[in-house]
């Protein structure tokens, strides 16, 4: 409750008029000559400290040469497979770090000055807490100057970095007064309705931190023209928000909400440091691990008598390359969600006891039904959180227990992706009727009016209904599955979407085809990969009357079991099937694993049919027709052609 009351007084016209008077009373008013005093005795009582830190500071400031020289040879050696490490950004971080530690390391030093002092608390705090702020803002600098770490290591755009940069040096001068500005209202807090220097120089602080960020953040690749719009005007509102809360009489509110948020600044720096070193440390491991397979690829391929033959290579490999994939998924997923969840509990520590001051908005009715439930602000902004919440969750959170949970349990095919659907599906379901519940829409109200939706939607959108629920049929029963081979009417393809209305089949030619779910339910359809992905193939060959059926048969029987993608179990069959005008029909029948392997197995098998035949001189034969042809004079003229 006192978080919403004034603290001082509101800068109306007499405020203004009373403001000179009341800076010369308060200038007069401050104790210089004590402060000088008690400065020297600090100064007196911790000069060996004193004098360390700042041989520390200059030796550091000397070293300074060096330590960029070292930055500037790891830097060298980012992007080379046989150079770069994952520690070298930690160590390039670090070697910021001590770059950028000189001067705020010897504004650290002189906070011991009013150690002996407890009754200049604001001093001894404005000291300690400028320095490590200081320390900060350097250290951003040196990270987004150019050929540094943003770039070389982070892959960050310069343009924003650059806009960034530039910004810095002044809000380095700004933290001065604003932190000075919180120290005092939060160290003395009563002064805040007789002392206007705090407020008049917190409000000009706030301007200029406004006027800074004025000019638009620089256009980045993948962000829209507005979203960027949307971060630059939550950038310019913090600052006038604060400025106009002060103004208004509410500064205590202003400082606190000030401190909370450079504290949170720096929490989603660090962050986004960790998160970029983490991802850094991915992206080297996953070169060197695709480095040394193509190492070894190579090696494969130079060898003349491999253990493998040439389509287990292949697929071998194919097989590899798709485990470095997820792996990488996985770790990438992985990396987002820490980084975000430690995030989250840090910022809600900080934020938490001003959290608990939004329940004044509980006060503020909305409206009220007539079952007298109340709904507040408090009621709405919950239930837009709770909204927000759930589809952020849905959104993401399959996916994570997909890589990390289902992808380390032994499921049956496309177990994983029905799981992750339901669960998206219940996330949703469940964060809409829980925030309707938090404004007063509580399930015994909203089951009538989803009967009556159900029942008029019902008839104006059937195939919509039936798409819906034939999509629940298909997550539940599993006729198909997400990567199953399936053929329905003149479509063929692998499945690779199952959506609420429609699944999504992607064909040989890469197009990708979308069938309403209800046809799966209702339509004849073949799935070759439902519970085994072996199929047969029969080739049609015909040979000469003249030729040895033992001698054909061998012939059709060596091609089989020597082409690497027939299975030896079952065996391949070689049967004469049919006595033609002009030739004997043979059918060879195999079965292949994959199926992949259908079309090259079946080019395969018919070059090693007519090259073995040539060989061992078999005739494949071709139908032939007789033509007899007559002239003007009747005479018959017979030709045989094919």
């Amino acid at each position: 409750r006192l978080f919403w009351m004034p603290s001082s007084r509101p800068l109306n016209k007499h405020w203004w008029q009373q403001l000179p008077s009341r800076l010369q009373q308060e200038i007069a008013q401050t104790p210089f000559h004590s402060f000088a005093r008690e400065a020297t005795l600090g100064i007196k009582q911790h000069w060996p400290w004193l004098g360390l830190a700042a041989v520390v500071s200059v030796l550091l400031r000397l070293y300074r040469r060096k330590l960029k020289a070292q930055l500037h040879a790891i830097q060298e050696q980012v992007g080379f497979v046989h150079y770069d490490h994952p520690l070298h950004t930690v160590e390039a971080i670090v070697l910021t770090a001590i770059v950028a530690a000189p001067l705020p390391l010897f504004l650290l030093s002189t906070a011991l000055i009013w150690v002996p002092q407890p009754k200049h608390p604001v001093l001894f705090a404005l000291h300690w807490q400028y320095a490590v702020a200081l320390w900060l803002v350097r250290w951003a600098q040196v990270i987004l100057q150019d050929e540094s770490i943003a770039k070389h290591h982070f892959q960050w755009d310069a343009n924003l970095c650059q806009w960034v940069k530039k910004r810095l040096s002044t809000v380095a001068l700004l933290l001065i007064p604003v932190i000075w500005c919180i120290q005092i209202g939060l160290e003395h807090p009563a002064s805040l309705l007789n002392d206007p220097l705090p407020p008049v120089l917190f409000i000009l602080c706030c301007l200029v931190l406004a006027f800074l960020l004025w000019r638009p953040v620089p256009q980045q690749q993948g962000k829209t023209p507005l979203s960027q719009l949307a971060v630059s005007s939550l950038l310019i509102a913090a600052p006038l928000g604060m400025a106009l809360a002060t103004a208004l009489g509410y500064h205590y509110s202003a400082i606190t909400l000030m401190q909370r948020l450079l504290v949170s600044v720096v929490v989603v720096w660090l962050a986004c440091l960790s998160y970029q070193m983490a991802l850094r440390a991915l992206s080297v491991l996953a070169r060197e691990l695709a480095h040394h397979r193509a190492v070894l690829r190579q090696e494969l391929n130079q060898q003349k008598e491999d253990v493998l033959d040439a389509h287990d290579s292949a697929h071998h490999e194919d097989a590899l390359n798709v485990d470095l994939f997820r792996l990488n998924e996985q770790a990438l997923q992985l990396v987002r969600w820490a980084t975000a969840l430690a995030t989250a509990v840090v910022l809600y520590y900080l934020w938490r006891d001003i959290l608990g001051t939004l329940s004044y908005l509980n006060r503020i009715v909305l409206w009220e039904d007539a079952q007298e439930h109340i709904t507040t602000l408090g009621h709405l902004l919950s239930a837009l959180l709770i909204l927000a919440v759930s589809i952020v969750l849905a959104r993401n959170l399959p996916a994570l227990i997909s890589v990390t949970v289902l992808s380390r349990i032994a499921l049956k095919p496309g177990s994983s992706y029905t799981i992750t659907a339901l669960l998206t599906y219940v996330l949703t379901a469940t964060g809409i009727v829980w925030a309707l519940a938090v404004v007063g829409v509580s399930w015994d109200k909203l089951q009538w009016l989803v009967a009556a939706l159900g029942f008029g939607l019902g008839f104006g959108l059937q195939e919509i209904f039936a798409n819906f629920v034939s999509g629940i049929i298909l997550l539940f029963e599993r006729p198909i599955r997400v990567g199953d081979y399936v053929t329905i009417g003149s479509y063929t393809g692998t499945v690779t979407r199952i959506r609420i209305r429609a699944t999504t089949i992607r064909d040989n030619d890469k197009r990708e085809v979308i069938l309403p779910n209800k046809a799966f339910v209702t339509d004849r359809f073949t799935n070759w990969t439902l519970t085994d992905t072996t199929t047969r193939i029969s080739i049609t060959v015909g040979f000469d009357y003249n030729e040895d059926l033992n001698a054909t048969r061998q012939l059709l029987l060596d091609v089989a079991n020597a082409n690497a993608r027939v299975l030896k179990d079952p065996a391949p069959a070689a049967l004469l099937t049919d006595f033609g005008d002009s030739n004997l029909e043979h059918t060879l029948r195999v079965h292949v694993k994959a199926l992949s392997d259908r079309m090259r197995a079946i080019d395969e098998i018919n070059r090693g049919i007519m090259e073995l035949a040539r060989e061992r001189n078999i005739t494949i034969s071709y139908n032939q027709v007789e033509v007899t042809l007559k002239n003007k004079a009747g005479e018959k003229l017979a030709l045989e052609t094919p």
